[in-house]
């Protein structure tokens, strides 16, 4: 993989007293792609100039940020004009907005058609457009099902907590507690698969099938919480037998482990790596 030069990271860094202060972020080779890491974030930029790039960074904790920077303006920012990417021909708006099902594969198709592009431009909110260099994109960029993608479309702890019940409206009950006794694997059957949502729009699905009559399958836990199940699932969910229950994941996902946690005790699966 390319590594790029990263001359400075704004946001508390000073870069030497006779460096302005712009918006661009980082700065790598100019006319290609390249890519840094440090303190927990992977950087991928393209650079035309100092004035002109792309600059998306992927932390193993925070969603993906992705900022462009246009004859010196900052894009994408909170406060700033938006924009968008057009991959040969194709426009992407605002791919750094990913905390939605949509937005989350729009940003991995874009992600995959850069890896390939043969044009590469940003057209920003308020009309102005950008070419971007497509070197070393194949090899800078990793593949979303490898194990060196980090991106993150959402924060990896989305659970909110609840808003605190009115004096007069008494507190919910907690929530049962997870058994920890070991059940028999043949309580479900599992399995994972490719669900489209949109033409060449997909995302993942574990499907869990019930061979019991009487079972609430209250958690499931993915590659030891490294993959978190996606907002729209439901649980905890009682089932009977030969009943199935759904849970959408990432598609970025390589899932290797399941484990269920149920009224009865807990079962763990596991799976082949993914190519």
């Amino acid at each position: 993989m390319q590594k790029g030069r990263v001359y400075c990271l704004l946001g508390g860094l000073i870069c030497g007293a006779a460096m302005p202060i712009a918006p661009v972020m980082a700065y790598g080779e100019a006319g290609r792609w390249s890519s840094g890491w440090g303190q927990g974030t992977t950087e991928y930029v393209a650079v035309v100039d100092e004035q002109n790039q792309l600059y998306i960074a992927c932390n193993d904790i925070r969603k993906v940020s992705m900022t462009a920077t246009v004859s010196g303006k900052g894009y994408g920012d909170a406060g700033s004009p938006g924009f968008a990417i057009i991959v040969d021909g194709q426009r992407f708006d605002e791919p750094y907005e990913t905390e939605s099902r949509v937005g989350e594969n729009n940003f991995f198709s874009l992600w995959d058609k850069m890896r390939s592009a043969k044009t590469i431009a940003i057209a920003t909110a308020d009309g102005q457009e950008l070419a971007l260099p497509t070197q070393e994109a194949a090899t800078v960029l990793p593949a979303t099902q490898s194990t060196d993608f980090g991106c993150l479309a959402w924060d990896k702890d989305t659970t909110e907590s609840p808003a605190p019940a009115p004096a007069s409206v008494p507190a919910p009950e907690p929530a049962p507690t997870q058994l920890s006794a070991a059940i028999s694997p043949a309580t479900f059957s599992v399995r994972w698969y490719f669900q489209e949502w949109a033409p060449r729009q997909y995302f993942k699905k574990l499907e869990i099938v019930s061979h019991s009559n009487n079972i609430t399958l209250r958690n499931a836990i993915l590659n030891r919480g490294n993959c978190p199940l996606l907002p729209a699932h439901e649980l905890p969910m009682p089932l009977g037998f030969g009943q199935a229950h759904t849970l959408p994941f990432s598609k970025r996902c390589n899932l290797l482990e399941v484990q269920l946690f149920t009224d009865q005790g807990t079962v763990t699966y596991q799976f082949d790596p993914q190519s």
